[in-house]
């Protein structure tokens, strides 16, 4: 039997705000568990000796502390981010609806790359520098980088996917050092410049002296005094820069606080002079509890100390050097750990560590603990987290915030737009997405038709949002639609134009929230361009479905509703730049199935004219197929000449 064709344009458009800016990020609360009782949120990150997160943990693993004081686990989740695949650490690994837990990608993360340029001085810029772009290498496309500096000088870039911007600031011009203090003509270390400062212990003055005097001639017990008053300059000093580089770690911070998690902080520091009086120890639990309160895990990268320097001018001084640059990176890794991440001293080059901390912050586990009994004034308890398990590492921050009772309520719009920040795949709420790219009716822009299905399954009313990014990773638009609710035993139908200004490469992100609170994404590439056929320019195939009366739908799962009576085959034709639209254009439409040769239904359409367009649609009668899967294929020829093929996949399900 021979299809039936007729002309007629298939593709249902319908219309969404879609104004070409940039959204801002929104403001992301911190997750709560919602459980008859207070539980206290605590983010642990277990890895194995490679750094890869060990999945398919349970509650059993864990032994956990909340101020001294065992807790019970009643909640426990692992988030994965990125494309890296845990280490399994349990032949079952699966989720029960108790406590255990289930891994899925929520897609891409923020970081935020500190340079402590108040740590180092100028001749380490360039270092830095590169350092700082291998951070680029080593993270996902749709992470999100941003840089600042604890000068507040310099480079500056808010999060984003704009490598080419990225690197734009990342140059030693813009990451010049600033650390100046120096004890000239004496050498003096920040550790011996404390303990003479503080006189404690005693015999740290008459040590310096005696290793830097006689290097200028001089007597120890005539230079003392000159070489205490020099410690006790730099002491102060110091004091002041470690408060400014504790601010703005703390400022970096809370500044990532309104990002979508998750958010890492990366530190490049030559060292903090932390742990060396009660007030710089008291910043280090204010930066954990930043951390805490914002979702914050903080890593940084340290250059491990130099055993050997020209500048030394004796072995007791190349020691002094030695004992200095272990006592910075202490700091640094004092700092860190608070914060629930690790300083990695680097020895050679920091690929191998940029790379360990991207596979670090690609899964975590998210523990509710009840709350025993606190003091009613308590923001903060001291969590203490240990895994069953040999060989593995755990991350945690030293604070963990205890719950106030309420819980803020995050508006739709506000979960739609930080899914489509980070982008990537989530399965809150199933959905199939299809696009097919044409010419916008009566101009030479082009047009993406973007078609989405959703269960009907899914709790009602749903509401979407898409976001269309080009390959840097910017948001070029974006739009909001609600979705009309389906008729009984229907899926959820959503078509939309997007209007695309300049044919290339892109993503479409795609996110649905549900009434009870699910939320999925999607993130298709996109190529948008028309495909050039000799003297014309061709659309993508659409293939829609018409069943009952309805109006053709667009098969976004390249699948027959089991209720279709035909399926529809539609394309447009246009002249190519610059040619006159040829005026003996046919279409040849052939239905195959897939892994045979003889098609099941072929014939010719002749395309109708619809203002600057050729349109043309076979409408093919399904009732006859057989369960399986379909070629569609059309081939367009100009004077009996063909020019071009486009096809597509179908598949009509087999009968229930």
């Amino acid at each position: 039997m021979r299809p039936v064709f007729v002309l007629a344009m298939a593709v249902a458009c319908a219309t969404v705000n879609a104004g070409a800016q940039a959204p801002q990020d929104p403001p992301q609360q911190r997750p709560v568990f919602r459980s008859g009782v207070e539980l206290v949120t605590v983010d642990v990150t277990v890895v194995g000796r490679d750094g890869t997160p060990v999945r398919g943990l349970t509650a059993a693993d864990f032994d956990v502390k909340l101020d001294g004081t065992p807790g019970r686990i009643q909640a426990l989740d692992f988030l994965e981010f990125g494309a890296v695949s845990g280490t399994e650490a349990s032949a079952t690994g699966t989720t029960t609806a108790r406590a255990e837990a289930e891994g899925a990608s929520r897609g891409g993360r923020v970081f935020l790359i500190l340079v402590d340029d108040l740590s180092y001085g100028p001749g380490a810029s360039a270092q830095v520098a590169t350092t700082a772009k291998r951070m680029l290498d080593a993270v996902q496309p749709n992470d999100m980088v941003g840089v600042a500096t604890t000068s507040g000088l310099g480079a500056s870039l808010d999060p984003t996917r704009d490598r080419v911007a990225l690197l734009d600031v990342l140059t030693p011009r813009r990451l010049q050092g600033r650390f100046d203090d120096t004890a000239a003509p004496f050498y003096i270390g920040l550790n011996e410049a404390f303990e003479i400062d503080r006189d404690f212990p005693p015999d740290t003055l008459p040590a310096v002296a005696g290793r830097e005097c006689p290097q200028l001639g001089l007597k120890p017990d005539s230079c003392e005094s000159l070489i205490a008053a020099l410690a006790r300059g730099l002491a102060q000093g110091t004091v002041h820069r470690v408060a400014s580089q504790m601010a703005a770690f703390e400022a970096a911070i809370r500044a990532l606080h309104n990002a979508p998690a998750p958010r890492v902080l990366v530190v490049l520091s030559a060292g903090v002079a932390t742990s060396i009086d009660h007030d710089l120890v008291t910043q280090v639990d204010r930066l954990a509890q930043a951390a805490a309160e914002s979702g914050v895990q903080l890593y940084a990268l340290t250059d491990a100390p130099e055993w050997i320097s020209v500048a030394d001018a004796s072995m007791e001084r190349a020691n002094a050097r030695r004992r200095e640059s272990q006592f910075l990176v202490a700091g640094v890794q004092t700092m860190a750990s608070a914060a629930g991440g690790e300083a990695f001293v680097v020895i050679g080059q920091p690929q191998r560590f940029l790379s360990r901390i991207e596979r670090e912050t690609s899964g975590v586990y998210r523990l509710g603990i009840e709350v025993g009994s606190l003091p009613a004034d308590s923001r903060f308890v001291e969590p203490s987290v240990k895994v069953r398990r040999p060989g593995v590492t755990v991350r945690v921050n030293r604070q963990a915030l205890v719950p106030d009772g309420t819980e803020a309520e995050i508006p739709v719009d506000q979960r739609l737009r930080t899914a489509l920040a980070q982008g990537g795949a989530g399965y809150g709420v199933p959905l199939a997405l299809g696009t097919a790219i044409r010419r916008a009716p009566g101009s030479g822009a082009l047009q993406m038709g973007v078609n989405v299905q959703v269960p009907g399954s899914v709790p009602g009313p749903i509401a979407t949002m898409f976001a269309l990014v080009d390959e840097a990773g910017a948001i070029l638009q974006m739009g909001r639609r609600d979705v009309v609710p389906p008729a009984a035993g229907s899926d959820y139908q959503l078509a939309l134009p997007v209007p695309v200004a300049t044919a290339g490469r892109y993503h479409l992100r795609f996110a649905v929230a549900d009434a009870a609170g699910g939320l999925g994404k999607l993130e298709l590439p996109v190529r948008a361009e028309l495909h050039d056929m000799g003297p014309l320019l061709v659309s993508d195939l659409f293939v829609t479905s018409t069943a009952g009366g309805r109006e053709p739908r667009f098969l976004a799962l390249d699948a027959l509703p089991p209720d279709a009576v035909a399926m529809n085959a539609a394309l447009e034709c246009y002249a190519a730049a610059g040619a006159v639209a040829p005026g003996d254009v046919s279409v040849h439409v052939e239905v195959t199935p897939v892994g045979q040769a003889t098609p099941v239904f072929e014939g010719d359409v002749t395309p109708a004219s619809r203002g600057d367009a050729l349109a043309a649609v076979a409408e093919i009668p399904t009732g006859d197929l057989a369960p399986g899967a379909y070629t569609v294929a059309a081939s367009i020829a100009v004077s009996g000449s063909m020019v071009g093929r486009l096809q597509a996949i179908v598949t009509k399900p087999a009968s229930r």
